[in-house]
Formats: C-alpha cells, structure tokens, sequence
C-alpha cells in the first residue's frame, strides 16, 4: 500500500523519529482554532463510546516540554531474567471495548468481576491504565511491539503488518518458548499477519463470525492442554463487550429486571448516537443496553475465571505471569456518544491494567499513568527476552516490586494516537490537546472539521466539557510542531484521501470490517450500519461460574452455541 511506500522511504524508525524531533511546522493546511459552538457537550442521557487511546509515555519532568517527544524509554537489562531456574511462562488477556470503571477492583460495580478482581489482588493493579489508540489492531500492535502506530505502522484495522518491527511473540519464540494467540474476531486474527506464533486460530472474515468468550477459553484451554509442558507463550483475545451486546440471558437477569420495549416512551434509537444501532430497535428504556454491557463483561469475567483456575490446578500458576489489559473503552454517553468508542475523551482512553509476575509481590497499586507501551519493556525486563528494536515504553516491573520508580513518576507527557490517524493528542499532566486530522461526518451528534482543536484542563474539567482552545492558544502552538507528522500522515485505510493508499482488502474482508463498524464513507452520514456479527449470531451458551457450584443453570434457550469452525 502507498501509505506504508511513503513512510518507508523515510528509512530507519530512527532516522524517522529524528525528523519528528525536529519539530517541523510545514506550510500544510493550519489547524483552525474552533470555540465553543463546536465543542463536545457534557452526558445528558448517560454513557458509552469510541475512543482515542493513550500513546507512548515520554520521559518528561512535570511541566516540561521534552525536546524530543518521541525519545525511547530507558535501556533494561537484557537476556537477564529476574528468575532463576526454568523459565516462566506468559499469558497476555486483551478484553475488547472494556472500560477500567466495569472492573470491579477499580472500585465500582462490585461483585462484576469477581476472578479479575482476584487476578488483581494477587499481582498489581494500575490504577490509571491507558490505551494507546481507540481501535483494536493498533492498539494490540502496541502491546506486542512497544511502540506507537506511526512506528510499527497499523493506524486502522484495515491493514497488515508490513513493517520489519518485532514482536513479543517473536522474541519469545527466539527465546525457546512454544507460542500460540487465540483471537476472537477475523480482523485481528491471522490475516493481519502476526509474526512469531507458532500456532494463530484464523477467524473467518465474516461479520457474523466472532468467538465468544467461552469458545476462544476452550481453544486456549486445549491448546494448554497439549503444549503445558514445555515454556510457553500465549495471547488470548476476548471480544465480547463490544456492541453489539449479546449477553446469556441468564446473566443479563442480574443487572437488569424491567422491559426494555416498554410502551409510552420514545424509542432510545432516535438519539442521533444510537440511530444507527438496528440492535436497539424497538428499545425504549436506556438502562437495557447499559444492563447488557455490564453482562458482557461479567460474561467474559466467568471464562478468563475458567483459565486462571486451569493454571491452578496444573500447578501452572506460580510459574505463569499473566498480563490483562483492555484494547480500549468505550462510550457510555458520555458527550452524548453511546455503545462506540469514537473520539479521544477519556472513557475511550481508560483501560483495566493488571499484572500478575511470578515471585512478585501481591496486592500492589501503582496510581502513576501507564500505557500499553509499557509493556513489552516490562516483559523484556522481567523474562530478560530480546527485542531488535528499541522499545517506547518504560518498564513497570520496580513499580510490580512496590519500588518508587523516578522514570515512572516523572513521565508527564503522553500522545494518543486517534484510529484512522484521525486525531493526534498530546496530554502534559493534567492538559489535554486534541489536533483533528480529519474530518467526522459519520459519528453523530458530533460532527467534526479537520482542524479543528480542544483543549481541556482536566483538573478543573474531568468530563472534558468545556474547550478552552480560544483561550489557551499558547498550548496550541506550544505542541503544534510534535504533532505535524501526523497531519502529514493524513487520513489512513478507508479514511485516505488518496486512492491508492486505501488497502487491498477481499470482498468477504470488506464486509466483515463494514460488518463490525470499521469501515465508513467519511462523507456519508446517513448510512445505516449493518448489524454486527454477534447481533445475528446463536444465543451465548449460559454461563456457570467455575468457583460457585451453586451458579444457576441456562434455560435451554440460553444454551444454544453456534458450531465451532475448526469441528
């Protein structure tokens, strides 16, 4: 694809990183300051939606801007584990479209996740987890690489790896370990062309193919079943929380009671946010869907509990480090954005993070902002692997040890890099600059210019309601120059204004993608979205938490699973 042509021409990632260090303004369209007739509005109905996740963490002493904002993180130690002996194994767990303030441990809905909440109390919770970017393959690109999308070169969940980066799963391939990944949708699965797995499961590029919960659980469990005894490395995907929501009913019963069609209210579909959304139709009570989402993650919560309670019986659980971390979150109504995860407010930014490391002490809480770049440095650290590139991120694992760590604390500048390379943010402390590359047509009730720009205080303003980017235009051209090579970059996959640069995707590919909400006309806004794959897909098989024998049984029309692909 052109786009990739483009940057490789560069060179090096060094070389190219050396040019956005330079901080050039080139004589590229200006963004234009707009106040606030066109800032975001503040929930009025409630919330869920798209987001723009949190980017590399950058070396940075409070208030100071770092002359190269895209400077790596310290060197670790490498080819040093921190454990003696026979190596440990690793398993990372990605929870799709999942907010940090639906798992329980971070202190609100209790008793919705009790195993990852148990996960958490035995390893490290990261109080302030963020994603990288608000769509699922660069994000899960910078969990297996360590750097940012414009680096390993996924900015949308249209392309393939084409770039020569490494990956985890390559780096403990080279370190003798057995590895597999088990995604739950075709997007992520082998088309993208994940490097380093021994064994991937290939999703079907069809919209109404996914895995659930319970079924991509299975396939990991057997996997671990044939391949447990010898070192190995595993990636388990797990998709459901995204819309649409499709809960067991047995489950969706504990959160919600009422009837979600009642009569005499007006239909929550005509909210210009969810008008699209075919599987509300009829729907008239908010607190459905809401119920349903919660459910999905409760649902999703019982299998990873079946997988943590297989490493403890194998005896598997002192010797395995476990990684959760969600992909990105999602809009619940905030700014009036519902079930997506549009935009780069802090719903979509806000992510679970735990880990659990072998010899580590339990129990710890770490409050310092953290984001998916930090990974691969801390597993790099921690397993003594070998990356053939520098890592962004820094690396957590004093923090895991309940060491003050001066890296850590010190880092006060982030970037955020929007899917489609639509926006590019730049968080210092508490300031949040949002630069729109291009433009949103698509997304009701928020239609944005390219150009555009918003400027929060989230000390004083934590919903983001208010833009103060005619007022603090210094911030504006303060952090201009660090962002231009993602306006040079423009629009990416279907969001490219250049033919050419638009990938080559299959009929069947295209479909699945404009299936799942991926894929859009950025000039079209009345579209209607086809529905999503788990929509039209068989009722979830009811689930039975594996530590509570007294877990109510599915009604048999709850027990309905559609056929697995590979039987």
């Amino acid at each position: 694809m052109l786009i990739f042509k483009r940057l490789c021409v560069i060179g090096a990632i060094a070389a190219f990183l050396g040019v956005l260090a330079a901080g050039l303004q080139s004589a590229a369209a200006e963004p234009q300051i707009r106040g606030a007739a066109r800032e975001p509005h503040p929930a009025r109905l409630g919330g869920l939606g798209y987001l723009s996740v949190a980017a590399p963490v950058l070396s940075a002493s409070a208030g100071d801007l770092p002359a190269d904002l895209t400077t790596p993180g310290k060197p670790r130690p490498e080819g040093k584990p921190f454990w003696e002996g026979k190596k440990r194994n690793l398993i990372i767990m990605t929870l799709d479209t999942t907010r940090a303030d639906h798992i329980s441990a971070y202190g609100v809905h209790p008793d919705l996740t009790p195993h990852i909440d148990k996960l958490a109390a035995t390893g490290t919770l990261f109080l302030n987890g963020m994603s990288q970017t608000n769509q699922t393959n660069p994000s899960h690109m910078t969990v297996m690489t360590g750097l940012m999308g414009i680096e390993h070169g996924i900015l949308d969940n249209e392309q393939q790896i084409e770039r020569d980066v490494d990956m985890l799963p390559a780096a403990f391939k080279r370190a003798g370990y057995r590895t597999a990944g088990f995604p739950s949708s075709s997007h992520v699965s082998a088309w993208l062309g994940w490097k380093g797995f021994d064994h991937i499961y290939d999703v079907a590029p069809d919209p109404k193919t996914y895995l659930s919960a319970e079924e991509v659980t299975d396939r990991a469990l057997e996997w671990l079943g044939k391949n447990e005894t010898e070192p190995f490395f595993i990636w388990v995907h797990y998709w459901d929380p995204h819309a649409p929501y499709a809960p067991p009913k047995n489950l969706l019963s504990k959160y919600y009671q009422g009837n979600p069609k009642a009569p005499g209210k007006e239909e929550i579909r005509k909210h210009p946010s969810i008008q699209k959304s075919k599987w509300l139709t009829g729907v008239t009570d908010l607190e459905y869907p809401m119920a349903l989402y919660k459910a999905e993650v409760n649902y999703t919560d019982l299998h990873i509990g079946r997988l943590l309670k297989y490493l403890d019986e194998k005896g598997l659980a002192e010797t395995t480090g476990i990684v959760l971390v969600g992909d990105h979150g999602e809009n619940l109504g905030e700014h009036e954005m519902y079930f997506n995860h549009y935009f780069t407010f802090e719903p979509s930014l806000r992510v679970p993070f735990i880990m659990r490391m072998p010899g580590l002490k339990p129990g710890v809480k770490v409050s310092e902002r953290v984001t998916q770049l930090d990974i691969a440095p801390t597993i790099a650290e921690l397993y003594g692997i070998e990356f053939k590139n520098p890592l962004r991120g820094v690396s957590l694992a004093s923090a895991m040890k309940g060491e003050k760590d001066a890296a850590l604390s010190s880092r006060q500048v982030f970037v955020h890099e929007h899917g489609n390379n639509r926006q590019i943010v730049i968080r210092d402390g508490d300031i949040k600059v949002i630069y729109s590359i291009t433009p949103f047509k698509t997304h009701p009730p928020l239609h944005v210019e390219a150009g555009e720009i918003w400027v929060y205080d989230l000390s004083r303003d934590p919903t983001e309601s208010k833009n103060l980017a005619e007022i603090r235009s210094d911030l504006v051209e303060k952090y201009r120059p660090y962002v231009q090579k993602w306006f040079d970059l423009k629009g990416t996959g279907s969001m490219s204004e250049d033919e050419d640069a638009r990938p080559n995707l299959t009929p069947a590919q295209k479909k699945a993608l404009e299936g799942l909400g991926y894929m859009d006309d950025p000039d079209e806004e009345e579209d209607e979205a086809p529905v999503k794959g788990k929509g039209k897909a068989p009722a979830k098989k009811g689930a039975e938490d594996p530590d509570d024998p007294d877990e109510g049984e599915p009604k048999p029309s709850d027990a309905k699973k559609k056929p697995k692909k590979d039987e």
